[in-house]
């Protein structure tokens, strides 16, 4: 059907005077429709099908990942679990990242900052995280001996509503399939199950790094150490609790809180994120010497 002819369906009357097909007779008196109304209708016509061809602009969305839990093994510590959302299987996806804080109480100061996270309507992203002195772990993926900023969980480790594994036990209590050499003092990120196959280490972020241990695996800011190397503690660590004025001496107890969040890159190539996620129990963590 011509445009021409769809229009004069849609509007009946309105071409009745200089439309061929009528013949040269004129409409009933009133029945006929104003040139201006003609032309307003055919804007809005001819809009229509510019947004039917090119498409609505489209808001990314990212969703936080689903179904967090925990293990308690006897009292070997803690394992934390999350599920990857399929609301994310698009082409914004880039995988999910572990942000952490360190506490030397288990009360006050955390809930302050979960109500400050979670309570608090905020836009998604990791600005409230880094706010409340939460920092993104630094993650050693197979085969790697250093951070390269990419997702912590890659968008090449998800498959359906894979399952993934913080081991926060400590390391002399847990299995060693791949050999800890100098990393016996890392938290375990493992996909399927709390054996599976390791997709990285995740160290401490924004460490002080002693001269002396030049040798260490470091990252592209100051430094990183792993959780339980008493050694690296000092009271003015970034991702360690303003409240905490000595901490790290071998034997304390030192309370970690891990979200995790999704992160993309939008049609800008801007990244973006979801809300952040909180994990349903803290571990409890004893460096030592």
């Amino acid at each position: 059907m011509s445009s021409l002819m769809f229009l004069k369906g849609l509007i009946p009357g309105a071409w009745s005077l200089d439309d061929p097909d009528s013949r040269g007779t004129r409409s009933p008196a009133g029945s006929g429709l104003s040139a201006a109304t003609v032309a307003a209708v055919l804007l809005v016509w001819l809009g229509a099908g510019w947004f039917g061809s090119c498409g609505l602009p489209t808001t990314e969305y990212l969703a936080p990942p689903r179904a967090p839990g925990a293990d308690s093994p006897g009292t070997d510590g803690t394992i934390l679990f999350f599920s990857h959302d399929t609301d994310n299987n698009n082409n914004f996806f880039l995988g999910y990242d572990i942000w952490y804080k360190l506490y030397n109480e288990s009360t006050g100061t955390i809930d302050s900052d979960e109500d400050f996270i979670e309570r608090t309507p905020r836009p998604p992203g990791t600005t409230r995280l880094s706010q409340r002195g939460f920092r993104r772990a630094v993650a050693l993926r197979p085969g790697k001996t250093y951070d390269d900023d990419a997702a912590h969980i890659t968008k090449g480790d998800v498959s359906g509503n894979s399952r993934f594994y913080l081991d926060l036990r400590d390391p002399d209590l847990r299995g060693n399939q791949e050999g800890a050499l100098e990393r016996e003092t890392e938290i375990e990120l493992r996909g399927g199950d709390s054996e599976g196959l390791l997709v990285a280490r995740l160290r401490r972020r924004h460490v002080l790094r002693p001269q002396e241990l030049g040798g260490d695996i470091t990252d592209h800011d100051t430094g990183a150490a792993g959780f339980w190397n008493a050694s690296r503690y000092a009271a003015s660590d970034h991702d360690v609790g303003q409240a905490v004025a000595q901490t790290g001496n071998a034997g304390d107890t030192l309370y970690l809180v891990i979200y995790v969040i999704a992160r993309g890159r939008d049609a800008n190539f801007q990244p973006f994120f979801s809300e952040p996620l909180r994990m349903v129990d803290y571990g409890e963590i004893k460096p030592k010497d």
